[in-house]
């Protein structure tokens, strides 16, 4: 008998289902199935101590004890997380197992997470590897016929050990350094900190933009008793243009006006098709921005939503996607799936499908370890579902089926009228000769800007030269705008290509190169499905303040990254650990050597510390930052608010709490203003006295005239004791 441990329980149903249709439930955490038994992880169910549980003496901060490191970092199994490792722990001690396999993702993180379960139980079996990167039936049925020796991908497991020892050596020794020397408590981060960097610097360049003020100039081009408005567009060396490139001295510009306003001036019209290709399948990161620009969705609500689309009714494929492709099988399956869909989503008027279109998308080549998010081929029940569940499927459900709708073809037209002295004039049209996916897609209000910005006009000529009689000239004043301010979405986006931020040449590459065999994160920090936790906590944090869309950095953030070395806010740190990594993947390099590094480096800026980090007005700082927390108290009620007219509240003093047997905390209560559920409550019967545990809900109703939302409360029970 074979065991086969699998990262998540998605994954384990899948290889369960791939062997065959006997599928059976040893228990709610394995399946059966022939020669093999299946169980499953919930990614890393081990964790490392804490510096004060390895050593208790690391309760003190002290400058002394720094850099913190353990040789031998010793790990422990997640509270929340016991039943699954116990229930992996029984498996292994069956005498009827001969055989492991790792069924991890596979990245480094996804052979970690399996191989250092099965060190923690110091098993002895072998070990083989199963391929997980298609997890299509044939695929992962393949793959169950083409296992590997496990030990060929130890270089991937201590690579990623690596980088969480030194995320904790880089992340514990840094905030402590920096906190007893500013006097302020700070929170040092390799991901995080140059990413609250990128907000700093993007609300500095807004505040001090200073605009520049510049003329538009335009014409009506008229020909054969038509008319059109020309744009004059001036070449980048011309020499009525300023230091900064625009058209700012209104003397130039009247010039222009007297050498061609009522004036006969050649000019053509030249016109060409192009396609507009449908745009890739979501990934996590492309579906959290259209969530936020459609429908205002923070991506930890969109990962919320997709997690529930999966957890309760297997809605989707996997949520967290870095990828925005699909296997070819996906293509060759297709009529069954799109019926699939438009039964689940009771038809769809404006799908129109053309026959034997075949979308990029479809690229196995693309594919390393997930694809991108669709619909599962199932049918589901969409009247089930909550209002904010039916929105991300549509969105989801629109965006694979748009693949299947062929190219836009537009044509596009534009008129070059000559000016005096070889400058020139011109319009744009732009109009759709076929309209294919773009059928499905419902514009957001960024969309409708971006068009407009376009400036798509009606040119009413044929193609050819011709001769067109300028007048009508506008003079138009203009200022340049400064950068928009970041959404917790478009700040995921950047830290999906933040190496176009960075100017030394060698750390692009390495940054590049990190995510080469990616198709939707170039040159990035973080992952997937850690991006959006680490925002949500610099907001808890009060590093970033929430403006409706909004983020914007603090006086505490700003004042913190001032202090910092360019050496540890900079994104130049992942890449450089990345080129250490990358040897200890190829077996060139130990765990010790970036570890090492990473020490090396703190000691450095250590020694060269000669000044003290000081952040003023730390006091009037935290307070300031602490204005726009949408969590307050009242003399008898905790208050979360929605925005300026909605407040949910619920009393301290609480019947209902008293009545079920819970004392919440603060933080509990945070978390049930917030979402309207707080999990996993241990709950004490007042009739029986029993221990039961349950997730605490509320619905939150409005009374009129006023702000106040009253808590309706229910009990979702899990478990009894």
């Amino acid at each position: 008998m074979k065991l086969v441990i699998c990262e998540k329980a998605s994954l384990a149903r899948a290889v369960a289902d791939c062997i065959g249709s006997d599928v059976k439930n040893v228990n709610k955490m394995t399946f059966k199935n022939g020669d093999f038994l299946i169980c499953f992880l919930a990614g890393h169910i081990l964790e490392h101590l804490s510096p004060e549980e390895y050593d208790e003496k690391y309760a003190k901060w002290r400058e002394e004890d720094l850099p913190i490191y353990f040789p031998d970092w010793k790990k422990k199994v997640s509270p929340s997380k016991k039943d699954i490792f116990n229930n992996v722990k029984e498996l292994l001690k069956r005498d009827d197992i001969t055989h492991v396999i790792n069924a991890g993702d596979m990245d480094s993180e996804g052979q970690l997470l399996v191989d250092e379960v099965l060190t923690y139980l110091n098993n002895t079996l072998p070990v083989l590897r199963l391929n997980t990167a298609d997890t299509t039936p044939t695929s992962l049925y393949k793959s169950l016929t083409h296992l590997e020796d496990n030990n060929k991908y130890k270089g991937l497991s201590e690579s990623a050990e690596a980088r969480s020892l030194a995320d904790m050596i880089f992340g514990f020794s840094f905030s402590r350094f920096f906190t007893l020397k500013s006097g302020a408590k700070l929170n040092v981060g390799r991901v995080k900190t140059p990413t609250l960097d990128l907000v700093v610097k993007r609300d500095r360049e807004i505040e001090n933009f200073v605009p520049k003020k510049y003329i538009s100039i335009y014409f009506k081009a008229n020909r054969d008793e038509k008319d059109v408005r020309v744009k004059v567009e001036l070449l980048k060396d011309d020499d009525f243009l300023d230091e900064n490139g625009y058209l700012s001295n209104e003397d130039n510009a009247d010039k222009i006006i007297a050498d061609n306003n009522l004036q006969n001036r050649e000019g053509v019209i030249e016109s060409k098709q192009e396609d507009e290709l449908p745009p890739l399948p979501f990934n996590l990161a492309t579906l959290q921005k259209r969530m936020e620009a459609l429908y205002g969705f923070a991506p930890s609500k969109t990962m919320e939503v997709t997690q529930s689309l999966r957890d309760k009714y297997n809605a989707i494929t996997y949520n967290r996607s870095e990828c925005e492709f699909l296997p070819a099988s996906y293509y060759d399956g297709r009529d069954k799936h799109i019926a699939t869909i438009l039964e689940n989503l009771g038809g769809l008027p404006e799908f129109k499908e053309e026959k034997g279109y075949k979308s990029k998308c479809f690229n196995d080549e693309k594919i390393q370890l997930h694809f991108g998010i669709i619909p599962q081929n199932i049918k589901v029940d969409v009247s089930a579902f909550t209002e904010d569940e039916k929105k991300c499927y549509v969105e989801i459900a629109k965006r694979f089926l748009m693949q299947f709708m062929g190219n836009n073809t537009t044509l596009k037209k534009t008129l070059t009228v000559l000016l005096k002295d070889e400058r020139k004039a011109k319009a744009h049209s732009k109009e759709y000769v076929k309209k294919g996916w773009l059928l499905l897609k419902e514009e957001s209000d960024d969309d409708k800007k971006e068009e407009e910005a376009e400036g798509n006009v009606n040119i009413p000529f044929d193609d050819g030269k011709g001769v067109y009689y300028l007048d009508n000239p506008e003079k138009i004043k203009k200022e340049t705008k400064p950068p928009k301010r970041y959404t917790q979405a478009t700040l995921i986006q950047d830290m999906c290509r933040i190496s176009r931020f960075v100017k030394d040449e060698r750390i692009k590459e390495l940054l590049l190169r990190k995510d080469k065999d990616k198709s939707g994160d170039k040159g990035s920090i973080g992952t997937t499905a850690t991006r959006d936790g680490i925002i949500n906590t610099m907001i808890k944090q009060n590093y970033l303040l929430t403006k409706g869309k909004q983020i914007i950095s603090s006086p505490l953030a700003r004042n913190f990254i001032d202090i910092l070395p360019e050496s540890v806010k900079s994104i130049d740190t992942t890449a450089l650990w990345y080129k250490i990594q990358e040897r200890i993947e190829n077996n060139e390099a130990g765990i010790e050597e970036l570890t090492e590094a990473v020490i090396e480096n703190f000691n450095s800026i250590v020694r060269n510390s000669s000044i003290e980090y000081k952040i003023e007005n730390k006091e009037n700082i935290r307070s300031e930052a602490k204005k726009d927390d949408p969590f307050f108290e009242t003399e008898k009620s905790f208050c979360y608010k929605i925005d300026e007219d909605n407040i949910r509240s619920v009393f301290k003093n609480n019947l209902y709490f008293e009545s079920i047997g819970w004392k919440p905390t603060k933080a509990n209560l945070k978390t049930l203003l917030k979402t309207g559920v707080c999990k996993g409550v241990k709950l004490v019967s007042k009739k029986t006295g029993k221990e039961y545990t349950a997730n605490v809900k509320a619905e939150f109703e409005k009374r009129e005239g006023s702000k106040f939302l009253n808590p309706k409360f229910s009990l979702e029970f899990e478990n009894k004791k």
